[in-house]
């Protein structure tokens, strides 16, 4: 194991002897990788491919480097008829480890037919124009268009599974049966196949065509150790005790011997084969449980997804509501205070209406635009005043907000320009003082400060104010 800072052989030690690196966490990443190799590699030897693959997958996860897991997921998925993603597999994998790779002689082998490499490609292409026939439900000709690329390609498992699930639309159930049968040769516990056949076989139970299973043999009972078999013509007439010993002696020796010889290994072999079919059964049913899960987590997510917008939606037709509501209060109050000749409040609450909110009520526009024909000069005028107070009382950063509200108000408001520009003047600011100079020289040629504003423009040199003086 090699260390992922600086590449030195790490020993016992936490920490690399050579950069210092904690190596704690990392040492365990790949112990888990090696394990999840171990696995796939045994799940691959029962014909697992599914179930190899993706523990292959977990274990390049953790450890991306691990090239004997990414050549034998290369080879997982050349069996599996994905001839790119083995490529793929094996060409990262070469990459990490150029020299010494098994994965060259596998591209080698592969390349050296590039007929066949071809061929492989193409089916690729052909399963892609069969899975959009059958999705815009020319099932005939998409069943027609996968018996080429399967007979180029058996063992392209995606595309078996694809034949099954139309054999299966058109209610050919029998035809179904044998395909899915051939996907399970390839790949003894893949999910999908496996959920398949149940449906396969559910449907052939409803239509009276019930798959009638082999029944096993019950093994017979194997003779142990402490069984010894007696020959009839064991028993004689008397002869001589230490020859009948003896003979005894050779005939438990032989016969212990026998069930050794004989009797063991079929024992031992039948236990290993029923612990094999245990083994295939349950990652069937692993098999089938994680497809189950994988399913159940897919809608979870899209049903959370779901409420997630519902409530998003909810919660802004909420506020909504209670902008609205907030509208019609602000609304009410102006109208009072109008009605009431309290033109400050009544121009504070109309100017607290949320205008981005429509409202689609005839009685609430009506007095919206009943106030904001008679309010509108009363806004102007008290903004205008609170910009001209601050003006006076030398807060130039806060007037130049101030009338800068004003200038949105009243785009055609030559003094707030004019202000702004005295107002940068007065703080210094030499380049936002000559722009807003520039704005009342550009918007109002003919104005009552267009005049100053090009006085100022021209000898914007000199540091003499002819503006204020005139305030």
């Amino acid at each position: 194991m090699i260390c992922f800072n600086c590449g030195a052989t790490l020993t016992s030690s936490e920490f690399c002897t050579n950069c210092g690196m904690k190596v704690t966490v990392y040492k365990k990443l790949i112990r888990m990788s090696n394990t999840y190799y171990n696995m796939g590699l045994l799940k691959a030897k029962n014909r697992d491919l599914s179930g190899a693959a993706d523990i292959l997958r977990r274990s390049l996860r953790l450890n991306k480097r691990n090239t004997k897991a990414r050549n034998l997921l290369g080879l997982v998925y050349y069996e599996m008829g994905e001839i790119v993603q083995a490529f793929s597999e094996w060409l990262i994998s070469v990459n990490f480890r150029p020299e010494r790779n098994p994965a060259n002689n596998y591209l080698e082998q592969v390349k050296a037919n590039p007929n066949k490499l071809e061929m492989l490609n193409s089916t690729i292409q052909k399963f892609n124009v069969s899975l959009n026939y059958a999705k815009k439900g020319m099932t005939d000709v998409a069943i027609i268009q996968l018996k080429k690329v399967l007979q180029q390609n058996p063992h392209l498992i995606k595309g078996q599974q694809l034949m099954a699930l139309l054999y299966m639309k058109i209610e050919d159930y029998d035809h179904a049966r044998r395909v899915i049968n051939k996907i399970l040769s390839i790949d003894r516990c893949n999910p999908l196949a496996l959920r398949y056949r149940e449906e396969v076989e559910e449907a052939l139970a409803k239509r009276g065509d019930r798959r009638i299973r082999p029944q096993v043999k019950q093994d017979q009972k194997a003779l142990s150790g402490n069984d010894v078999i007696i020959p009839s013509h064991f028993f004689v007439e008397s002869q001589n005790g230490a020859v009948t010993i003896l003979k005894i002696l050779f005939g438990v020796i032989l016969g212990a011997l026998a069930v050794y010889v004989l009797v063991t290994p079929v024992k031992v072999r039948n236990e290993v084969e029923k612990s094999n079919d245990i083994v295939l059964e349950y990652d069937q049913k692993l098999a089938v449980s994680n497809s189950t899960q994988d399913e159940l987590s897919r809608q979870v997510s899209e049903l959370t997804t779901e409420r997630d917008n519902l409530a998003s939606q909810v919660e802004s037709l909420q506020k909504e509501d209670d902008t609205e509501e907030a509208n019609y209060n602000h609304l009410i109050a102006a109208y009072y205070a109008y009605d009431q000749s309290d033109f400050d409040t009544a121009s504070e609450e109309y100017a607290a209406i949320d205008t981005g909110v429509t409202i689609s009520s005839e009685a609430y526009n009506t007095v919206y635009n009943l106030l904001n024909t008679e309010l509108a000069s009363a806004i102007k005028e008290k903004q205008q005043k609170e910009a001209m107070t601050a003006y006076g009382q030398g807060n130039y950063e806060e007037a130049i907000e101030l009338f800068k509200e004003c200038i949105k108000a009243d785009e055609d408001y030559e003094e707030g320009y004019y202000r702004i520009a005295y107002a940068y003047y007065n703080l210094g600011d030499s380049e936002n003082s000559e722009k807003y100079f520039q704005m009342i020289i550009d918007n109002f040629p003919n104005g009552e400060y267009a005049e100053k504003a090009k006085n100022y423009v021209s000898s914007s040199s000199s540091s003499e104010d002819t503006g204020d003086s005139e305030e």
